[in-house]
């Protein structure tokens, strides 16, 4: 399902995913890692991949054996988050952490297995739950 990546319809996105999920029969425990991840990597998209104008998140989800997986892309500009080395330094206090890092660490640590490519003029980005 196509949306226009800006905050106002994150709710709608989130609700998309849920329904999706509930559709597909994904585990209450799943669905809350997804959850997490999910909205973590889209406001990253809202917040980073379209600077000048808003632009599409195309959301698709499917059942891959025992497997939920998740697809994001976007028309915007090229950015792996696989590669980003992060230290979201979380043996420190909050007020004591330089900005920046948690969003995908807390990805990280909520998936099960995670994918990018660059495909023509779109990033997609693939995260499974089990």
């Amino acid at each position: 399902m196509e949306f226009l990546a800006d905050l106002s319809t994150l709710e709608e996105m989130m609700h998309y995913l849920r329904s999706e999920a509930a559709r597909i029969e994904v585990d209450e425990k799943t669905v809350h890692k997804m959850e997490l991840a999910c909205e973590e990597a889209i406001v990253n998209i809202i917040s980073y991949a379209y600077p000048d104008q808003k632009g599409p998140l195309i959301i698709t989800c499917s059942l891959k054996g025992h497997r939920f997986e998740i697809v994001l892309r976007d028309r915007g500009i090229p950015f792996n988050p696989i590669d980003v080395e992060v230290n979201p330094q979380i043996d420190k206090p909050v007020l004591e952490r330089s900005i920046g890092g948690l969003g995908i660490y807390l990805i990280r640590k909520t998936i099960d297995e995670a994918y990018y490519q660059r495909i023509g003029n779109e990033n997609v980005l693939r995260l499974t739950f089990s």
